[in-house]
Formats: structure tokens, sequence, C-alpha cells
């Protein structure tokens, strides 16, 4: 599908007094015109057309009210029929103007809910922190717009009827040049801002340990569990939550994954603040290098379109991987879960479909 669509600009100068709010509300304004060039589907449309996110979180992107993650710009454009790799350059500029503070010191950590990990294991006695391996909810490391190490997820646009090519008028040319505005603008205050915004996704060394500690909180799961949260298998009393995996796709490739101290489908408190953690080990005889995990499965509310996305650290075989995802329990009784697939750098699957990391919990 082809539609004439507003291009990211690249060069100019813009006003210094220029802040965040015009950022956002031309970035807002920018994928409004996108969507009206491609016949003003409705956020539901563009949802199903997607498969991966709600029409609410579509809905908000164009209200203004803040910056879209790269995933909620990505499927918007995949939805409106619009290729998102050139517009992934703007879309980071914008993140780090709006994620720092006007004094140019990094940003502080946001409450929203994150996932944490650290690296283990026998192939080196210590490892110094990567800033290359930091990324999380906002995908890339700011600042680093070389960094390519880990490719994003390209979804091919659904094939939903005849192709359709817009006219080149005189809207979609004024579309393009309040683009190329916009894209002047940041341009400008990234020369005027300095700092970096922070990401949720951390990774930090440790020494060399026989078993990896996973950073999770404690918690006593409950003495009965239903058999499944979602599309989760919950593990029987007394039952290993252990899982192995090998790659059919890549010569050597194998996972262990082991949760942690709150357990695959433990119980928590409605409204509570906690962490699952897990760890995932090296098994295989290959090195894993620039894997991200996706989530591609979720009930509940506990996680959130931040979430969507995490990096694993480079492990060489035998080394070891702990996470937790920290999340909020909704205020009644219920369940959640998520199901997150493990992709290469290249962005496809490593495992078969049904090998993923698993998320769960009873809320009581």
């Amino acid at each position: 599908m082809t539609n004439a669509s507003p291009q990211p600009g690249t060069n100019g100068a813009g006003n210094n007094g220029t802040d965040r709010r015009q950022v956002i509300l031309g970035f807002a304004q920018a994928l409004s015109d996108v969507r009206q060039a491609a016949g003003q589907p409705s956020f539901r449309q563009m949802a199903q057309t997607s498969g991966c996110i709600s029409h609410a979180t579509l809905h908000e992107a164009t209200r203004g009210k803040r910056l879209p993650t790269w995933e909620a710009t990505e499927q918007f454009l995949i939805a409106c029929g619009v290729d998102p790799h050139p517009w992934r350059e703007q879309w980071r500029r914008a993140n780090r103007l709006v994620s720092r503070p006007s004094t140019g010191q990094p940003a502080q950590p946001t409450s929203r809910p994150a996932v944490t990990g650290t690296a283990t294991g026998t192939a080196s006695p210590t490892r110094e922190p990567d800033r290359s391996q930091l990324a999380g909810p906002s995908w890339s490391p700011p600042g680093e717009e070389g960094d390519e190490r880990v490719k994003q997820l390209r979804t091919e646009v659904p094939n939903t009827g005849p192709t359709r090519t817009m006219p080149v008028s005189v809207r979609t040319r004024h579309v393009a040049r309040r683009w190329e505005k916009l894209g002047t603008l940041l341009a400008a205050i990234v020369l005027i801002v300095g700092g970096y915004a922070a990401a949720s996704w951390t990774q930090q060394s440790s020494s060399n340990t026989a078993n990896a500690t996973s950073p999770t909180v404690s918690r006593p799961s409950s003495t009965s569990s239903p058999s499944s949260v979602g599309s989760v298998p919950c593990p029987r009393p007394n039952e290993s939550s252990v899982r192995s995996w090998k790659s059919s796709r890549i010569d050597g490739a194998a996972m262990e994954y082991r949760s942690g101290r709150l357990s695959l489908c433990g119980k928590v408190a409605a409204g509570e603040t906690t962490k699952q953690g897990f760890t995932l080990k090296n098994t295989g005889t290959t090195k894993i290098s620039g894997w991200t995990v996706h989530m591609v499965k979720s009930t509940g509310t506990c996680l959130t379109d931040a979430d969507r996305t995490g990096r694993i650290a480079d492990l060489d075989p035998g080394e070891t991987f702990s996470a937790s995802i920290a999340f909020q329990a909704p205020d009644r009784a219920g369940g959640c879960s998520a199901e997150f697939e493990i992709r290469d750098a290249s962005g496809k699957p490593v495992f078969d479909e049904g090998f993923t990391v698993p998320f769960a919990v009873v809320v009581a």
C-alpha cells in the first residue's frame, strides 16, 4: 500500500525558545496528517490492521498530551500504510528532548513499570557496564544515534485490499512542509539541550557466582495455583518452573528459563507494586548478542505498552542474565499474564512458537 505522507526533515535552524510542548504537538499533528492522507481510517480499524496495539494507544498518539512510544509510532505508521523507517531518527530526537529536564541534567527515572536485569556467568570474572547494552521502552540509548545493534521489529503491512496511491496535492505538500518544519525545530533544540533520558531496562556487572540470583521481592506463592493464567500454564505443586529451549533456526542456540522468588503464577495483593524476577541462561554453544524480548500476548492490566520490549545482555555459553519485571497489580482480584518472544539482532524469532518468556501472577 502506497500513500502520500510527510517525510522527516533534516536541515534548518529553529527558535531557541520553543519548548517541549510544541515538539509533542508538532509530532502529534504530523501523525494526524498521515492518518488523514491514508483516508482517515478509524482507530479501531488501524488497531486491527496492526494486530498488536490497542485503538486507545493509537488515538492517544494524536492527542498531543505526550510523545508516543516508538512502538506506538511504528504501528501507527504501519496501520496507515507508511514505511516507519524514515521516521525513526526524528522520533529519537523528539524523545531525547521531551525526556530530559530543561536544565540539561539527566532525567530521573519515572515510576512507571520497568524491567531491570544483570548478567552473570563463568566466562569472565567481572564485566564493566556497556552503555550500548542499556535500552528500554525508549528502544535505544538516547545520545547514541549510531547504535544499530538492536534491530527493531519490522512488521509487514497487512494486505487489506488493492494498492491505493494518493495524488500529490496542495494539501499533501502542506503536510510535508509542516513535517519539515518540525524536523528543523528538533534539530535546533538538539543543539541546545544536553543530558540523557533515563532507560527503564538497565544492566550492571556482577562478580562470578555459581548460581545467579534474581533481583526479586521475597513473597510466598499461593499454595493452590490455577492451571493457567491467560495463555501461560502454571507449574503444578512441587513442579520445577525451569524451561529449556533449543533453536531450530540457529545452530547451537539454546536457553534455560528459571523463575525467581515470586514464582510463576504467584499470588500478589490487589493494588500492590512489586516485581516478578527470572533468569535466562545461555545453555547453547554459540554466543548470544543483540537478542531482545517482545511481548506477543498479554492479559490483565499489570503491564503497559512501555513494558512490551527489553534487551537481553550479551551472553557467552554458560552465562546467565537475571531480570525482573516491575508492575502494579490491579485493584481487584484476577490475574495478569504475558508472553515475551525472544528475537535475534535481525528481529527474527530465535525459538519455535510457544517457546516464550512467561509472566503470570494471581491477584488476590
